[in-house]
């Protein structure tokens, strides 16, 4: 009778130990791909960015094969931003645009927000000033329904930009005035 219970507490115990290690381990990997993210944002920000795109690919599957839309929003907006200094601008507009679907979708609508944005400066960089303030004006949208003010601050001086390069000094002058205030 005494090995019966030794043999409930021994698979217990083992269960126990299972459950830790599948934890540590799903922890483990996780860790591993957010390491791999921040490898790819560290290699953007120094100007590596063919070899941030490799690892922002390689992230953007992991994140498909594991259904994880908020990380594959974040993924598609950081490889439009490697796209984007890389002169690739329908590769990043469709990238914009992916992370922008599909945070919407998983209801990230900061990431959305800044998608958006992100849309709106491709435009004004290629001259598409209507487009382009129209983008804008969607991610202030967004924004302000999240408080988002670092997306609205940077909206409202990009279009201040745009109403300046078309010297209209009054409209620029409220967007400044209203970037300021964020």
């Amino acid at each position: 009778m005494k090995t019966r219970p030794l043999n409930r507490r021994i698979k217990r115990s083992i269960l126990l130990i299972l459950a830790v290690c599948i934890a540590v381990c799903g922890t483990a990997v996780a860790g591993n791909r957010d390491t791999a993210l921040q490898r790819a944002i560290e290699l953007y920000n120094a100007g590596s960015y063919t070899q941030s795109i490799e690892i922002l690919k390689r992230r953007l599957n992991e994140a498909k094969d594991s259904k994880d839309k908020r990380t594959e929003a974040v993924v598609c907006n950081n490889l439009g931003n490697n796209y984007s200094q890389t002169g690739n601008v329908v590769e990043a507009l469709a990238a914009y645009q992916q992370a922008a679907k599909i945070a919407y979708a998983a209801g990230d609508l900061r990431m959305s927000a800044r998608a958006e944005k992100n849309i709106g400066a491709l435009y004004s960089d290629g001259k598409d000033f209507e487009r382009a303030l129209q983008q804008f004006e969607k991610a202030e949208a967004i924004a302000r329904s999240t408080g988002d003010t670092p997306v609205l601050a940077d909206c409202a001086n990009n279009r201040g930009v745009i109403y300046e390069q078309h010297n209209n000094f009054g409209k620029s002058l409220q967007c400044y005035e209203e970037a300021m205030k964020l």
